[in-house]
């Protein structure tokens, strides 16, 4: 059976599927004035104690996060979360956190109101946008969970939040690659959010160590 594929109202055939992961990461790819226009809103990001749960530990300097209970998992009614310091009612933000490829997290923004029940999944509805790594794939955290395809691991992800437009994105620094977005209606203070678990860790970089990105290959 012959098959071909619409790409950008373009038609694909089989003797260029070769060629179509290429493209499609051409169509993920942020532009280097898009990430220009996210850089330009970073920010400083620090932990705050407060919010931490007791299996997890903060550095000095509040800017990495360790879990350090060995292998055990969070209770049912308890995620092993922390808030960021300072939250957001408006305007642009951005901040870059190091993360580990073998271990679950969950990273994003969450409300000021959210709980740590383990049985509200971390999606929009209850509160977060977040995407997360259960140690083996990367998923977007919505209503219904999106697998989200990536070419290796994870070590470098940049989160941009836009208040007045509803807008949470997740790109890779390390390729230039749009990961994910979020758009909804934020109320209240938005926090940023980090979820651990299985001897995990995340570290924010300050924002004096923050840089500019290459374009995508």
């Amino acid at each position: 059976m012959f098959v071909t594929l619409l790409l950008n109202n373009s038609v694909v055939f089989p003797s260029c599927a070769d060629n179509l992961q290429t493209e499609l990461d051409k169509i993920r790819c942020l532009s280097k004035t898009a990430y220009q226009r996210m850089t330009a809103a970073a920010v400083s990001v620090t932990l705050d104690n407060e919010t931490a749960h007791p299996s997890l530990k903060v550095s000095s300097d509040q800017t990495t996060v360790s879990y350090v209970s060995g292998d055990k998992i969070p209770t049912d009614t308890d995620r092993s979360f922390i808030l960021g310091k300072n939250g957001y009612t408006s305007g642009r933000h951005f901040w870059e956190v190091e993360v580990e490829s073998h271990v679950p997290w969950d990273l994003g923004v969450a409300r000021e109101s959210v709980d740590r029940k383990a049985n509200q999944p971390l999606n929009p509805e209850n509160g977060y946008w977040t995407i997360g790594h259960d140690g083996h794939k990367y998923s977007a955290n919505d209503a219904i969970p999106l697998e989200i395809s990536v070419k290796g691991k994870l070590q470098r992800i940049g989160i941009y939040v836009n208040y007045e437009a509803g807008q949470v994105l997740f790109c890779d620094p390390a390729t230039f690659r749009h990961l994910h977005s979020f758009t909804s209606s934020f109320e209240g203070t938005i926090y940023p959010f980090f979820n651990l678990s299985q001897s995990s860790k995340v570290v924010i970089f300050p924002l004096a160590t923050l840089k500019n990105l290459n374009n995508c290959t």
